[in-house]
């Protein structure tokens, strides 16, 4: 009963599909309703965890419902402009959820796994930048990324299992002193990092 005709709705949701199905249900028609993503954070929660300048350069997603009109893209292309935002992308809630699940939930999967696998005696003495740039998001918010975890299981399921074939195809090149097959490897992880850092 709050809302009015042509109200613009969002929300800053970590996974989309499932959410926006529900919520299209819910609302009227005359309702403007566009999602969207800040692909900023921290490792830390809280108000003193804020930082105004969190936000500058970094990635911006909007996701469009079924509901969404000029009036939402209007209004979000607002926020990122006066936020300072950097690239932005405009995709399907099933394609947000996706690339989510590798560029996002993969990560803080992957660096919890890594300090939880530890079972050495002096990592803290023997840790230099790789271990803590590394692992630096697996101080985690435990009942948030629970949820977000298991809202886009499948997904991310997905994903984990195509890091685990890499991961099996790297100890059997290693088993086998492969060296120009291991080389291969970090010369295309490195070009394809460097493309990260392209504008």
């Amino acid at each position: 009963q709050s809302l009015f005709k042509d109200q613009v709705l969002t929300d800053l949701s970590g996974t989309k599909e499932w959410m926006i199905t529900e919520i299209e249900k819910l609302l009227p028609q005359s309702i403007d309703y566009i999602s969207h993503h800040p692909m900023a954070g921290k490792e830390t929660s809280g108000y003193a965890s804020k930082n105004k300048e969190m936000f500058q350069n970094a990635n911006f997603i909007i996701i469009p419902t079924s509901l969404t009109k000029e009036q939402g893209y209007r209004y979000l292309n607002e926020i990122y402009k006066d936020l300072s935002f950097g690239k932005k992308l405009i995709i399907s809630a099933k394609e947000h959820d996706e690339l989510i699940a590798f560029t996002s939930q993969l990560t803080h999967v992957i660096a919890v796994s890594l300090v939880n696998s530890d079972t050495h005696k002096h990592t803290k003495e023997a840790t230099g930048d790789s271990y803590r740039d590394l692992t630096r998001i697996a101080k985690i918010n435990e009942v948030m990324w629970t949820e977000l975890f298991i809202e886009n299981k499948e997904k991310l399921i997905n994903e984990m299992d195509k890091v685990i074939k890499e991961l099996n195809t790297m100890k059997e090149l290693i088993k086998k002193e492969d060296k120009r097959s291991i080389q291969e490897k970090l010369i295309l992880s490195t070009q394809r990092r460097k493309e990260l850092d392209r504008n």
